[in-house]
């Protein structure tokens, strides 16, 4: 247990740029941040999240309003809370991303739809006919626009509304067309 004054020359070398400092300065946290670690229903490897928190600590100490143990405890803890919460959105993202991305929604050249089997168009024409009958008036302008190729924020732009609302209303479409397609309702 260090006492305040060892804490306020570590916290100090710590910010200096102190390498082995910013190791003990971790150190003395080892114990919470090995409790968080435990309370995450996604755990990633164990060297990566003390890695993770050594960085939070990092970029706590370079924000650091005042040199103090107890306002650099509640500010890390806080940080990596916050860190946790990004981390998991970062990957609920990578993991569900959108189906058709912005890329996939480009514009055809005439030539390209031209290729397309009739058949192909036919069913392509009724399953965006059914899915359209059964959306509100919104959503049915909101798939308008992405299949013109226009981005989310653009449609949220548009239609005079937040682009998560845009984002939850496109993945429901998805998941409608996806239905069909699995189910083959639109035959």
């Amino acid at each position: 247990m260090l006492t305040k004054q060892e804490k306020h020359e570590l916290l100090a070398a710590a910010i200096a740029g102190d390498e082995q400092a910013l190791e003990r300065v971790v150190h003395e946290f080892d114990g919470w941040i090995w409790r968080q670690y435990t309370q995450q229903r996604v755990r990633p490897k164990a060297e990566d999240w003390y890695h993770e928190c050594r960085l939070v600590m990092y970029r706590c100490l370079a924000k650091l309003p005042q040199q103090h143990w107890g306002v650099l405890t509640s500010y890390f803890q806080r940080a990596v809370y916050h860190h946790v919460t990004t981390i998991w959105r970062k990957e609920f993202q990578v993991k569900f991303d959108t189906v058709l991305s912005d890329e996939c929604l480009a514009y055809l050249p005439e030539s390209a739809q031209q290729r397309l089997p009739a058949s192909t168009k036919v069913e392509w024409c009724d399953m965006k006919g059914r899915v359209q009958a059964d959306l509100k008036p919104a959503q049915q302008q909101l798939l308008q626009m992405r299949l013109q190729g226009y981005p989310l924020k653009e449609c949220a732009a548009q239609l005079q509304c937040s682009v998560s609302w845009c984002c939850q209303q496109w993945r429901l479409i998805q998941k409608y067309f996806d239905c069909l397609k699995q189910h083959r309702f639109y035959r």
